[in-house]
């Protein structure tokens, strides 16, 4: 991990105090949240605390219980969905890690809900009291589907309401894109998620950004940088 990454990892302690990773003041994409998240579980669990990771993506945790998970039922029965604790026991848990937590919906309820489970209570209301310590790691600027309303504010609302403590840890730096801040501060205006609006991409000493007409050539030039021992991967996003 990233020394600031592991800042946050390293120092929290279970207590009946809320820590919330990282701030929406200065939220960074690909700041390594779920880094923290799984090491975070990995060494709770070896310490014996009751702890679980959930999250609001049904391909994410699907893969973590299929690749870190592969041949364990008790590591698989880790990773959970936000909506799995609708009846938890209050406090049941030490820990309960919400990765991506931007996610989070109104309420745990959908067309497939039993109707002795319905209720109107919130999503983020049964995560908070699920364990004695909830951490919430989220970027509001990942948001993917209508109706996901994790924010910050949200989420310290409710946990200020019922009179626990908040601790928020700012994630500022970029796990990916080589730490570029160039790259992220063109991202940001380019998506209108920054003041300013768009502007031309003028260069990184340490970062290249470049287009391909087509995914073949796109391709094309990836293979060429393997041809030079360099590693590479094609990737698509959410489309």
């Amino acid at each position: 991990m990233l020394s600031e990454q592991s800042q946050p990892y390293l120092h929290q302690e279970p207590s009946r105090s809320l820590p919330r990773l990282p701030s929406s003041s200065s939220p960074a994409a690909q700041s390594g949240k779920s880094v923290i998240a799984l090491s975070l579980l990995g060494e709770l669990s070896r310490q014996g605390r009751a702890v679980l990771h959930a999250t609001g993506s049904r391909s994410f945790t699907e893969t973590l219980r299929r690749v870190p998970g592969r041949g364990s039922s008790k590591v698989k029965n880790l990773f959970k969905y936000f909506n799995s604790f609708m009846k938890a026991e209050r406090n049941g848990l030490d820990v309960l890690i919400c990765d991506e937590a931007h996610r989070i919906r109104e309420t745990s309820q959908n067309r497939y809900t039993p109707a002795r489970l319905r209720n109107n209570r919130r999503q983020v209301d049964e995560l908070i009291d699920a364990a004695r310590v909830p951490v919430f790691l989220l970027d509001e600027h990942q948001v993917v589907r209508p109706g996901e309303m994790g924010t910050v504010a949200e989420i310290m609302s409710h946990a200020e309401a019922r009179g626990f403590r908040v601790h928020e840890i700012s994630l500022d730096e970029q796990f990916r894109c080589g730490g570029s801040r160039a790259y992220e501060e063109w991202v940001l205006r380019l998506l209108g998620l920054r003041a300013g609006g768009p502007v031309p991409w003028l260069g990184d000493d340490h970062f290249s950004v470049s287009a391909a007409e087509c995914p073949q050539e796109l391709e094309a030039l990836l293979r060429s940088k393997l041809d030079k021992g360099y590693s590479a991967r094609m990737t698509a996003g959410f489309c």
